[in-house]
C-alpha cells in the first residue's frame, strides 16, 4: 500500500473520530488536537489496526508522537 493511501485512510479515521475533517501532516501530533488525549489515542490506535488488520505491541505505541510516526508503524506492518 502506498504511503498517500495509509495517509487518505488516516485521514478517514481522524475525521470520522474527531468529527470534523482532517488534512494531516507527518508533525500533527496531540499538542496541534486540543481533543486529542490519552482515551482518543487509544480510539485512534483501535480503528487504525482494525482498518490496516495490523497490531501493534506497547512499545511501539508508546513510540507513537505524531502522525509521521503512526504511517511508519503502518508501513512497517503491511
Amino acid at each position: 500500500m502506498r504511503r498517500e493511501e495509509i495517509v487518505k485512510k488516516l485521514e478517514e479515521i481522524f475525521s470520522d473520530l474527531f468529527d470534523e475533517e482532517f488534512s494531516l501532516s507527518d508533525q500533527m501530533s496531540p499538542a496541534d488536537i486540543e481533543e486529542w488525549d490519552s482515551l482518543m489515542q487509544i480510539s485512534i490506535l483501535a480503528a487504525v489496526q482494525d482498518e490496516f488488520d495490523v497490531s501493534f505491541e506497547i512499545d511501539e505505541i508508546v513510540a507513537m508522537k505524531n502522525v509521521g510516526d503512526i504511517v511508519a508503524a503502518i508501513r512497517e506492518k503491511i
